[in-house]
C-alpha cells in the first residue's frame, strides 16, 4: 500500500507547483524559484521519481524484498535529489 501511495503522490507532483504559484502569487513556500524557472529541469526530476516509484511498486507486490530495497534507495536518491535542487533548505 505504501508503493502505491508513493507512485501515486509521484504522478501528481508535476501539478503541485504551477506556474505562477510561487513567492510571486503571495504564497509562502519552501520551493526554490528554480522550480518554476527551470520547469524542465523539475519535469525531468519528477520523471525520475515516477519512474523509480514505479519499479519500487512492481517489486513490492512481487514481494521481492531484497529488489525491493534497492528501488527504496533509488526511490530515496530520486527525491533528494529534487529536494536538493528544488527545495529551501529548512
Amino acid at each position: 500500500q505504501a508503493s502505491e501511495r508513493l507512485r501515486g503522490h509521484a504522478a501528481q507532483l508535476p501539478t503541485w507547483f504551477p506556474k505562477g504559484s510561487g513567492a510571486e502569487a503571495g504564497v509562502k513556500t519552501g520551493a526554490r524559484p528554480e522550480i518554476w524557472s527551470d520547469a524542465a529541469g523539475f519535469a525531468d526530476a519528477a520523471s525520475r521519481l515516477r519512474t523509480a516509484t514505479a519499479a519500487l511498486h512492481i517489486s513490492a507486490q512481487a514481494g521481492a524484498v531484497d529488489v525491493m530495497r534497492q528501488r527504496a534507495r533509488a526511490v530515496g536518491q530520486a527525491c533528494q535529489a529534487c529536494h536538493t535542487a528544488y527545495r529551501e533548505e529548512d
